[in-house]
């Protein structure tokens, strides 16, 4: 954990590199220069929103907490006497989750999107209750301050002692807000991911307070302490141009914020149409692969009538093909891309993944559970369907190119061809809300996933070369030329191509070349 202050930003640019982690982290290397925003699920806690006149919900915050639907937190209502906020409009949400206690639950979110290695700083306010069914009294006195702790990865960054409640009016009953800013002394908690998609946590530390008699209370949870606005900020790693494309990131899902296996998740992608992909454009881009040979390499071992090398005319076909890789196929999935993810695409080709996406069949949400899961709202649909959303263009399974080419080889030369395939990069994440009916929580499948297939922003390179031979192929231009075996002229070696010999098995006697041509007979 590191803390920098505001002043230091002012005075940033005048200190040493490494004084401060505010204005000089931009030089840090491997990461980009500018922090950003990163939104944070229900950080405002609108969700669900608390009517009538009641203090707070029964239920905790929406897209917050574990799977197992354990609430760890309650959501305080809008207005004074509630959450008290400067704006009236606004939730808060009560901290009931217990260091080291599994009742009630865990209280925490997902930074998404964030990768590991990257800089983490999140900022929030809290307060004491305002809940007037905090016990008045002092055996034991319940109106107590009270210890709140944050934690990024399981691990404390940040703690303070929160303020004891307030309460006005007849019988104390209306409750106060003293609402502080989490770096309100002007320090930022900042933190470096280990993690993908850091787990942000608050917890009580404790929740026993002196009962006045040398002993330990259990302090009423209608005492326990408000947050609210939560937002995050990341220092982002660069981008990363290294990683191959056979070797992606392995896919990830979660169901809510907890883990989920990437198959589960994605089958629910693809039973849904509803299913959504949104591309990362921070980690997404186009390059070009590595340069690769393509075809024959054509080698000149002949003469002209003078003895010298003459330059060869060739006529030649060029053949190469190109085809996409994705993280789930990798790393969950095998046959994400195979038949059974593309049936539908087109009616009448229902395996043929070079089509456009825009040629694809729209199939209502009200299919699924009538027909097959590889029939309706496809993964890889939509992910395409998002690709052509951003970039105006069909995302391309996969390509076949095939031209015919003119080559000259000069004398003593080579001639071959090399490809250098335009390709696009993208990650992202796929997102399938499940139907919640009225006013219940939905659960939320994400599957992050990374794709890599051949481009149609930028043109391939085709690139026609020549140069000069290898000392092996020199040498097979000087060797004996190969022959089978005629009887009348044994003893001679025969020629066995499939003996696996690579010593030259000619007859002799043979005819090097040597730079002069042979005598005629």
């Amino acid at each position: 954990m590191r803390k920098c202050t505001r002043a230091a930003v002012a005075v940033a640019a005048t200190m040493t590199a490494g004084t401060c982690l505010t204005a000089q982290a931009a030089a840090q290397p491997g990461h980009e220069q500018n922090w950003v925003p990163v939104p944070v699920v229900n950080g405002h806690f609108s969700q669900p929103p608390v009517t009538g006149t009641s203090h707070h919900s029964d239920d905790r915050p929406w897209y917050w907490g574990s799977a197992d639907k354990k609430k760890g937190g309650l959501v305080v209502g809008p207005g004074p006497g509630r959450a008290d906020r400067q704006d009236a409009k606004e939730q808060a949400a009560r901290i009931d989750a217990v260091r080291g206690k599994t009742d009630p639950g865990q209280f925490y979110t997902r930074l998404w999107g964030v990768k590991s290695g990257s800089k983490v700083r999140v900022h929030f306010e809290y307060s004491p209750t305002t809940d007037p069914n905090c016990p008045k009294g002092d055996k034991p006195k319940q109106r107590t301050e009270l210890p709140l702790a944050m934690e990024i990865e399981d691990k404390e960054q940040w703690k303070t002692n929160v303020p004891a409640p307030q309460f006005t009016g007849q019988d104390e009953k209306v409750g106060k807000a003293n609402w502080q800013s989490s770096d309100k002394d002007g320090a930022a908690v900042e933190v470096t991911a280990t993690q993908n998609d850091p787990k942000v946590s608050f917890v009580l530390p404790t929740d026993q307070i002196d009962n006045g008699s040398g002993g330990k209370t259990t302090v009423n949870a209608a005492c326990h302490p408000m947050i609210a606005a939560v937002r995050a900020e990341q220092l982002p790693l660069k981008v990363d141009k290294s990683v191959a494309k056979n070797n992606l990131p392995p896919a990830r899902a979660y169901k809510g914020n907890d883990p989920e296996d990437v198959g589960t998740a994605v089958a629910k992608c693809a039973a849904d149409a509803d299913c959504a992909f949104a591309i990362d454009q921070r980690y997404s881009y186009g390059y070009y692969a590595k340069p690769r040979p393509v075809g024959e390499v054509y080698i000149n071992c002949t003469f002209s009538d003078d003895g010298q090398s003459a330059a060869l005319k060739d006529t030649r076909e060029i053949t190469y093909k190109e085809r996409s890789f994705d993280s789930i196929s990798q790393s969950a999935r095998p046959q994400f891309l195979e038949n059974s993810s593309t049936d539908g695409i087109v009616p009448d080709e229902p395996t043929d993944v070079t089509n456009e996406v825009s040629q694809a069949e729209k199939r209502p949400s009200a299919a699924v559970g009538k027909a097959k899961k590889s029939e309706v709202g496809k993964a890889a649909l939509h992910f395409a369907a998002a690709w052509e959303r951003v970039k105006g263009q069909p995302w391309q399974w996969t390509r076949s190119s095939s031209r015919t080419i003119d080559v000259i080889t000069p004398k003593g030369h080579a001639s071959w061809a090399e490809v250098q395939a335009a390709r696009e990069r993208v990650e992202g994440r796929f997102t399938t809300p499940t139907k919640s009916g009225g006013d219940k929580e939905p659960d939320v499948y994400r599957t992050f996933a990374a794709f890599d297939g051949p481009s149609r922003i930028a043109s391939d390179r085709l690139y026609q070369r020549h140069g000069s031979m290898t000392q092996t192929e020199i040498n097979r231009c000087q060797s004996f030329r190969p022959s089978p075996s005629t009887p009348d002229n044994a003893p001679d070696t025969a020629y066995d191509p499939a003996d696996g010999d690579t010593r030259d098995e000619g007859l002799a006697p043979g005819t090097p070349i040597s730079g002069t041509r042979p005598p005629r007979s």
